[in-house]
């Protein structure tokens, strides 16, 4: 019997953990459609009755404060390149490691930052246990390793990943990547797998795509409007198929990132403002509307991106569309019946990809039919890193 609250460190991203409290607290729907981890936190904090250690790196202010049961405390990072970002980043670490320290929690939940999750580990070497929530990939799969990677991939598997309490992953390719790294020390270390979960009410009304009107076809993509997340790839598809086929297919862009204003000028310079909408960050109202008209939806992330997951393929299944994308995105592996897969950066697949689906009946049928058997998984919230991470801790015997 524990004879005071266990005590937990969350070292998280660039969250937003006041406004994300807040709508916890209130059981505010968030702003945006994907999962949200950090209220998973807050629920598997409460139900642990912990006392939390919560770290944050939103750009803005830094601050430390206590709100219940919760301490949290944004540090921010500057934006640097090179040397000088690896630099950043291990004077941002140590001032963490103080702070991990003085909290002395019981376990520390390491998600943000992979990379450098091996300067925390003087807390390991003060009793803390290492929880390990792999939310990216170790590296990127269709590019070789950089040397720097190598160096800090190996600290991070001699000083945290072999002696981590739990490694909890999500998805196939992470597993892949991190049973390849431990060897034969992988059979020692729990690993439990979790997907991004959702509740059925938010595709709900989205109605399933009519083929009976061939044209316009429409075409989705969702994600960062980066140069990584294949955002300028698919504005050259669209101008070819803008050239070949006028006023056949349209497509809209949603999302926000630093290469927004660069993709509106790219659209109008080609002139593509009759086939391409750019509608820049996109509500969950919004977009249930844009996915409720899109006959498919296109996840071109490029092979220089270290994706995890990427729930936006998810998304598209759970809205009954059929998904073209490339193994870059781990989700391929869960979704195949109902996706065209492209190899990664592949402009000429990629367009040959939408052409067909928009002529060939028959296998738009057959994708968009094998969506409704694969969305029972990401509605059970028995897959949820919720209940991934609660049977991580409860194994330690805290509870």
């Amino acid at each position: 019997m524990r004879d005071r609250a266990p005590r937990i460190t969350y070292i998280s991203g660039p969250a937003n953990v006041r406004r994300a409290y807040n709508e916890w607290m209130s059981n505010q729907a968030k702003d945006f459609f994907g999962t949200d981890y950090m209220k998973q936190f807050f629920d598997l904090a409460e139900s642990l009755g912990a006392e939390s250690h919560v770290v944050s790196w939103l750009a803005g202010e830094h601050f430390v404060e206590r709100v219940g049961r919760f301490t949290f405390e944004n540090r921010p990072m500057q934006n640097r390149h090179g040397l000088a970002y690896h630099l950043g980043m291990i004077v941002w670490f140590l001032k963490v490691l103080v702070s991990v320290v003085r909290f002395r929690p019981d376990v520390v939940v390491l998600t943000g930052n992979q990379n450098m999750w091996w300067m925390l580990a003087p807390a390991r070497w003060l009793g803390a246990k290492f929880i390990v929530s792999y939310h990216c990939v170790l590296y990127a799969k269709f590019r070789p390793i950089r040397r720097t990677e190598k160096i800090l991939i190996a600290l991070n598997e001699w000083l945290v990943l072999r002696y981590a309490a739990a490694i909890v992953m999500t998805s196939h390719d992470i597993r892949v990547q991190v049973e390849a790294l431990l060897g034969d020390r992988a059979a020692s270390v729990p690993m439990l797998d979790h997907l991004p979960t959702y509740q059925p009410a938010q595709f709900a009304g989205i109605a399933l795509p009519h083929r009976t009107m061939r044209w316009p076809f429409h075409i989705l993509f969702v994600g960062r409007v980066e140069e990584n997340k294949g955002v300028f790839d698919m504005i050259e598809v669209s101008r070819r198929l803008a050239t070949a086929r006028p006023g056949h297919y349209k497509w809209d862009l949603c999302g926000s990132g630093g290469k927004l204003d660069a993709v509106r000028s790219r659209v109008g310079d080609l002139g593509l403002a009759d086939a391409v909408t750019v509608h820049g960050h996109c509500g969950p109202d919004k977009l249930r509307e844009l996915l409720g008209s899109a006959h498919v939806c296109v996840v071109p992330t490029r092979s220089s991106f270290e994706a995890g997951f990427e729930m936006t393929c998810a998304e598209a299944i759970l809205a009954g569309r059929p998904l073209v994308t490339s193994a870059v995105c781990p989700a391929l592996h869960y979704l195949r019946p109902a996706t065209i897969e492209v190899p990664p950066d592949d402009i000429d697949a990629y367009e040959e990809a939408l052409i067909r689906l928009s002529e060939d009946d028959q296998l738009y049928r057959r994708l968009q039919g094998a969506t409704g058997p694969l969305k029972d998984q990401f509605f059970d919230d028995r897959n949820s890193w919720y209940v991934a991470m609660l049977a991580a801790i409860r194994q330690h015997g805290i509870s």
